[in-house]
Order: C-alpha cells, then sequence, then structure tokens
C-alpha cells in the first residue's frame, strides 16, 4: 500500500503504472493518465461523482468503478436548504440592518426590501432525483412546498415533468444531478429564458452543469 496525500496532474500516472487497485478523491482519471496502468482492475472513488474518471476508457479495459454511495446525502441536503433559505428570507441583509444599528436609527418599524419570501405555497423544482434530490424533495415538502421534477422515469409520489416544463411552473429549482456528456451546460439561456423572474435557482451539482456564459 502506497499512500500520497497530493498527487499533480503530471506524476498520477507514474504512481499508478503499477497499482491493482487506486482510491482516489479529486484526481483526475483520464485515458493518458490510465493507459500505462496496465495492471488496474479497480478504482474507489472517495467521492459520489464519476465525472474525474474516462469510464468508457476504464470500461473497455475492464477497469471496475466504485463510488461511496449516500455519504453525503444529508450534508449537501443541508447545505441545499441553507443556501435557499438565504435567498428566500435574506436574512443575511436583514441581520446586518439590525446589527450596524439601521433599524433603530431609520424610525421604521418595518424594512420590506429585499422582499422575504415565505416557502410555504411555493412550487420546488428538483433537477435530479437520486438519493441527494429525494431528500431535498422530503424538506421540501416539509416546509410546505409542492414538489415536481425531472427525472426519465416516473416517480410514484412526485409529478416527473420535462426540464422546460420545471422551468416554466417552478419558483425554486435546486439541481442534484451527475455531470455527464448529456447534463453539461443544460441550465443554460434558454431554461433561464423560461423561468420566472423571481425564480430562485441553487446548483447543489457539479458547477458544469448550469452554462453562465
Amino acid at each position: 500500500v502506497r499512500v500520497y496525500r497530493s498527487s499533480a496532474h503530471d506524476v498520477v500516472a507514474e504512481r499508478i503504472a503499477d497499482a491493482d487497485v487506486v482510491v482516489v478523491n479529486k484526481v483526475p482519471l483520464g485515458k493518458e493518465t490510465l493507459y500505462n496502468a496496465k495492471r488496474l482492475r479497480l478504482i474507489c472513488l472517495a467521492a459520489t461523482g464519476y465525472d474525474n474518471v474516462d469510464t468508457e476508457y476504464c470500461k473497455a479495459n475492464g477497469i471496475q468503478v466504485s463510488n461511496v454511495v449516500g455519504y453525503s446525502t444529508d450534508s449537501v441536503t443541508q447545505v441545499t436548504v441553507s443556501g435557499i433559505l438565504e435567498l428566500a428570507t435574506h436574512i443575511r441583509e436583514y441581520t446586518s440592518y439590525v446589527s450596524d444599528g439601521s433599524y433603530s436609527s431609520s424610525g421604521r418599524a418595518n424594512k420590506v426590501t429585499p422582499v422575504y419570501y415565505e416557502l410555504a405555497g411555493k412550487t420546488w423544482g428538483i433537477v435530479g432525483l437520486g438519493n441527494i434530490g429525494r431528500k431535498v424533495a422530503e424538506v421540501a415538502r416539509a416546509f410546505g412546498c409542492y414538489v415536481i421534477a425531472c427525472k426519465r422515469t416516473p416517480e410514484p409520489d412526485i409529478e416527473c415533468v420535462g426540464l422546460d416544463e420545471l422551468c416554466r411552473r417552478s419558483d425554486i429549482i435546486s439541481i442534484h444531478t451527475p455531470l455527464t456528456s448529456q447534463t453539461r451546460g443544460m441550465i443554460g439561456t434558454e431554461c433561464i429564458k423560461l423561468m420566472k423572474s423571481n425564480v430562485i435557482l441553487y446548483n447543489a451539482a457539479r458547477g458544469a452543469v448550469t452554462d453562465e456564459r
């Protein structure tokens, strides 16, 4: 067993050249890196996504690839909901307004901007209904939201719709899909044009799922 705390791209190929099993996290393993690893039979990812690995090359060369299913479900759900609550309630702005003395000196009983949105009654659209997406759906429902999802196969308890319809109907959209050749850049200009003007869009997936150009 050999352990490397960091692996610069230019030394990864050398380090795995005679390995049978490789355990990695956030280390890209492409064809050019894997080419000389003739003994390699298993890549274990200490994460959930496969986008750092050339899975087609691995499949063609008999290399199994596994990940850690479910290790971040609760934490990513919590971060997602925390981020959306911040965007809906603007708690940071209101906290600053009180703590810096602005509220006391304003002479007004209420501050009405930025607008504070209640989640109850809103439609929450979920793109990618895996372990994380389903957990987020549970929390969204607990807040009183109606949940719809963009998913290839039907779900018995969630209304599944196409991406365009989800963009048109949702007040909140959270993204939890893996990054693949099909999902890269899937949320871009055309999708945004369909969305409501005050939609909350939260990407909890890989950044490249959204096209920010």
